[in-house]
C-alpha cells in the first residue's frame, strides 16, 4: 500500500493547482511599496523529489486493483526520473534559489537568502523573527514531468507549479500573493500561466529517460521563465 498512498501525491499536485486558483491574488503596489529595496528570500519549500505525472491512466477505470498498478507504474516512473536529474546534479532548491535571486536582481532588487524551517509543503505562517530586509519573499513549489495521457499525441512536459508571498519585513503585511503555473493541465482563471517551451516534449517516458540532458535542461527553463515571471510580478 506504501505505492499507492504515494501515488495520491500526483493527485495532491493536480488538486493544488485548483485549490491555489480559488485563492484570490494580491497584486504588487510598487507605488505603495517604494521602499522595498532589500528582499530577504526565504528557503524555498519544495518536496522531496520530482513527480512523473500521467494524468489519464487505464487503470483509473478498473477501481482500486487499478489504482495499485498504476501506483508501481508512477513509483517506478518517479524513481527514473529522480535518477535522471541526479545523473545530471540536478539539485531543484539551489536551483530556484539561484534563478529566484537573478530574477529579482534583474528588477534592481537587493536579494539575501534567508534560511527557514518548514512544517510541510505550504507558505510559512509566521514571519516574525526573520531580520536583514525590507520584505521577505516566501514561495513553495512542485515540479516534474507531466503528461494528459497515454496517447503520443500528449508527451511528457516539464511543470512547475508554485506559490509564492511578498510580506513586509516590519508588520508581515502581504504586499503581494500569487500563483504561478508552468505548462498547467488545465490552465486556471487569473493566474499566471506559462506554456511550455516546445522545445522540451517527449512522447514516451522511456523518451525521457533516454535523454537525461535534454530533459535536465527542460526542468531548468521551466524554473527559469517560472522565476523571471515573479520578478515581473514585483515591478
Amino acid at each position: 500500500m506504501t505505492n499507492f498512498w504515494r501515488s495520491l501525491s500526483a493527485i495532491a499536485v493536480l488538486c493544488a493547482l485548483a485549490a491555489c486558483a480559488s485563492k484570490p491574488s494580491i497584486p504588487y503596489d510598487s507605488g505603495q511599496s517604494s521602499n522595498i529595496k532589500t528582499i530577504g528570500l526565504l528557503s524555498p519549500g519544495g518536496p522531496s523529489g520530482p513527480r512523473a505525472i500521467l494524468a489519464t491512466t487505464v487503470g483509473q477505470s478498473f477501481g482500486l486493483v487499478g489504482a495499485l498498478i498504476d501506483a508501481g507504474m508512477q513509483e517506478s516512473r518517479e524513481s527514473d526520473l529522480r535518477d535522471v536529474f541526479r545523473g545530471q546534479n540536478f539539485a531543484a532548491d539551489e536551483i530556484v534559489l539561484t534563478e529566484m535571486k537573478s530574477s529579482l536582481e534583474a528588477r534592481g532588487y537587493k536579494v539575501i537568502n534567508v534560511p527557514v524551517t518548514r512544517t510541510g509543503q505550504a507558505l510559512k505562517k509566521d514571519y516574525m523573527g526573520l531580520s536583514g530586509a525590507d520584505a521577505y519573499l516566501d514561495m513553495t513549489y512542485y515540479y516534474g514531468y507531466i503528461s494528459a495521457g497515454i496517447a503520443g499525441a500528449t508527451p511528457y512536459r516539464p511543470f512547475f507549479y508554485s506559490d509564492v508571498r511578498l510580506v513586509k519585513a516590519s508588520d508581515s503585511a502581504v504586499l503581494m500573493e500569487d500563483s504561478i503555473f508552468y505548462n498547467p493541465m488545465n490552465a486556471p482563471k487569473g493566474r499566471v500561466v506559462i506554456a511550455p517551451s516546445p522545445d522540451y516534449a517527449f512522447p514516451k517516458f522511456d523518451d525521457v529517460t533516454s535523454n537525461p540532458e535534454k530533459v535536465t535542461q527542460g526542468m531548468r527553463v521551466a524554473i527559469r521563465d517560472s522565476a523571471d515571471a515573479i520578478g515581473k510580478l514585483l515591478k
